[in-house]
């Protein structure tokens, strides 16, 4: 069950956000605000920072788990990876955005539009 007592969740995927800022490799770390998304630099490290979130949050690894232990519908896998509804949509079209809507992960596909696991023979 998502933990929603002081909004726990929201806070959770905040932090998460925000260590993704200060991990980035490319570019030096972030100083100063970035909410200013006007700026080019601000939106590009807002990116980043999101990217890495949905990696560590949403591992293609956990989305194949749900399918092993029989999860299947979206508020299982919500309640699994302990994020929420919003956060696993934004994960997803990040995930399209990287990979197309099909992705192999160990013998299975995950299929990001309608989300899903599919087992095809090799």
């Amino acid at each position: 069950m998502v933990t929603t007592l002081f909004g726990l969740t929201n806070i959770y995927l905040l932090l998460s956000k925000n260590i993704g800022l200060s991990r980035r490799t490319r570019t030096p770390p972030t100083s100063g605000s970035i909410l200013d998304q006007s700026n080019l630099q601000n939106r590009e490290q807002e990116r980043t920072a999101r990217a890495w979130a949905y990696e560590k949050l949403v591992p293609l690894t956990s989305i194949l788990q749900t399918h092993k232990d029989a999860i299947r519908n979206r508020h299982g896998l919500v309640d699994y990876l302990n994020a929420t509804e919003e956060f696993l949509d934004s994960a997803i079209q990040y995930f399209i955005e990287k990979y197309g809507l099909l992705i192999k992960v160990e013998d299975f596909h995950i299929c990001f539009e309608p989300l899903g696991v599919l087992e095809w023979p090799v």
